[in-house]
């Protein structure tokens, strides 16, 4: 979830890797939650 309202909200994480000699551009993903919540990174 995005952004959860419990007690440990805040400390959920995304961790994307690059394993590419490449750059790789990141403009217009989100992550988007079950219930439809979105963040853009």
């Amino acid at each position: 979830m995005v952004n959860p309202k419990n007690p440990e909200g805040g400390r959920e994480f995304v961790q994307i890797v690059n394993i590419s000699g490449q750059t790789a551009s990141l403009s217009g993903w989100q992550v988007v939650a079950p219930n439809g919540t979105t963040f853009e990174l």
